[in-house]
């Protein structure tokens, strides 16, 4: 029986549920084996390998799920029901039936708990399934959620945006993914440019502690609390066929042969990862954020940006598909640029962006950072395969818009993780990420930096007069090409991004 209802959310501690904690590292673990001489060489260090190529990342999840031997934790703001999540759900119940703990976390915005495959999960005696701030309805419908979030806006607006997959402790995964196959290279008509970091050593337990504390918080509940039929044995055997069937055709298909392909496929294959070793920190904020007045909140991982920032003293490169600095961020830049520190911007072009508002929001800034010499770079919407591209780009591919967020400082530092630089992520939102102290990394990261922003490949954004007036500039067919107004897309695209442009909702965006 469900206690919800539209208007009230009860506490998830009034519920039927246990506090849970990390398990520490066991030694004998796949992954333990394979890093132990390393990890032995490196103790005060953590490894680091980043996982540019969606399908380099999709195929470390599946590696993680399928070594781990003791504990699986998971902390997605999406999980989809599609090709990749479907694949990545049968390799937790693979580990859950060989006795891995499993437990996974979900913010309730984009999942339908009606018995899918996700909250099915929860049946297994080995796998726990909580929801973050959910919904207030017994009827798990579009309009149900409609009407529920006008009653409680307030509430339902803020979201979990973390991003992490940890195994035995050891092994943890942290960037701008979510599961699903827009993510991981799979669909054939869409996909996001993004970046992850797989993270071994000791910066796995701070990571394990972060999701600990989301886990046993008053907002992540039980699926029984919404009448799920999830403990229903019949419902698990037909989850348990179907996936099964899934994973057959899966592994037949061309995505699968071509991700076994890859050179870290390879590298798995031999029993070799290559990892650079380096410090790093924990950016986090807690889950208390999302009950806190937006103007107060804890922006943890924001005010950690901003030391950085401010200990920058030559180059500073931002990648954020969703890039709106408002006034404080305005300000941030004014000052970095009165120290003479370089500082360039990735983010999508309108005609790339998923988010109309979004690049609204941000566009009526675009005038005055260029005015103050902040160089703007917009990702074109086709990335192209032929003529000057030399290799797989980062963060950038054919049909993709850009989804990653990293930034690097003075080509020594470097953060990856889930927060973009916008209102959302700032005041509303949870977010996750790891500030590492290396220039092997930041280093990699700036050279494809260097190579995107090249007009093959996004638009160079100039002020065309002193009134504010802009142009793109875009190498196409050899020749550099000047546009007066922002490219390949429509008329009415425009229009509605400047309406939207005048809206008063940029805390929301």
């Amino acid at each position: 029986m469900s206690f919800l209802n539209p208007r009230k959310l009860a506490p998830a501690t009034a519920f039927a549920r246990k506090e849970s904690f990390s398990v520490p590292p066991d030694g004998d673990s796949t992954l333990a084996r394979l890093l132990a001489e390393e990890l032995a060489a490196h103790r005060s260090l953590s490894g680091f390998r980043l996982l540019s190529i969606g399908m380099e990342a999709f195929l470390m999840r599946v590696a993680l799920a399928n070594s781990a031997r003791r504990t699986l934790d998971l902390q997605y703001y999406i999980y989809r029901e599609d090709d990749t999540g479907g694949y990545l759900t049968q390799a937790l119940l693979k580990a859950a039936d060989r006795g891995v703990r499993v437990r996974l976390l979900v913010d309730d915005l984009n999942l339908l708990r009606r018995d899918d495959d996700v909250t099915a999960l929860d049946a297994h005696p080995r796998i726990e399934v909580r929801v973050f701030n959910p919904f207030a309805t017994r009827r798990d419908t579009y309009w149900a959620r409609l009407l529920n979030f006008f009653s409680d806006a307030a509430r339902l607006n803020r979201r979990m945006h973390n991003k992490s997959f940890i195994a035995d402790n050891l092994g943890a995964i942290v960037g701008g993914r979510n599961i699903g196959d827009e993510y991981f290279d799979a669909s054939r008509d869409f996909g996001f440019g993004d970046l992850d970091v797989l993270a071994v050593g000791p910066i796995a337990a701070e990571i394990s502690r972060s999701f600990d504390r989301y886990w046993n918080s008053a907002f992540a509940y039980p699926p029984s609390t919404f009448g799920a039929r999830v403990m229903a044995k019949v419902w698990m055997e037909r989850l348990r066929r179907r996936l099964g069937r899934h994973f057959i055709r899966m592994r037949k298909s061309d995505y699968t042969t071509r991700v076994f392909k890859t050179d870290l496929a390879t590298q798995l294959s031999e029993r070799h990862l290559t990892l650079e070793w380096a410090k790093a920190e924990l950016l986090a904020d807690p889950p208390e954020k999302i009950v806190e007045p937006p103007d107060i909140a804890s922006t943890g991982p924001y005010d950690q940006l901003q030391v950085l920032a401010e200990q920058a003293t030559a180059e500073i490169l931002l990648v954020s598909p969703y890039f709106v600095p408002g006034e404080a961020g305005m300000t941030a830049l004014r000052g970095l640029r009165s120290r003479n520190v370089r500082v360039r911007v990735l983010t999508n072009s309108l005609a790339s962006t998923d988010v109309a508002a979004v690049h609204a929001g941000y566009a009526r800034y675009r005038a005055a950072m260029l005015g103050m010499g902040i160089e703007l770079y917009e990702l074109k919407p086709i990335v192209p395969t032929g003529g000057r591209r030399r290799r797989k780009i980062m963060f950038g591919s054919a049909r993709a818009s850009l989804h990653a967020k990293t930034f690097v400082f003075d080509r020594r530092r470097v953060v990856i993780g889930s927060m973009n630089l916008d209102p959302r992520s700032v005041y509303l939102n949870t977010e996750l990420g790891l500030t590492i102290e290396s220039a092997v990394l930041a280093c990699e990261i700036a050279e494809s930096f260097d190579e995107l922003v090249d007009r093959d490949y996004s638009y160079k954004v100039e002020l065309e007069s002193p009134s504010g007036r802009l142009r793109w500039l875009s190498n196409e067919g050899g020749q550099t090409i000047m546009h007066d107004r922002e490219p390949l897309v429509s008329l009415w695209r425009r229009l509605a991004a400047r309406i939207l442009g005048w809206l008063p909702i940029e805390r929301q965006l």
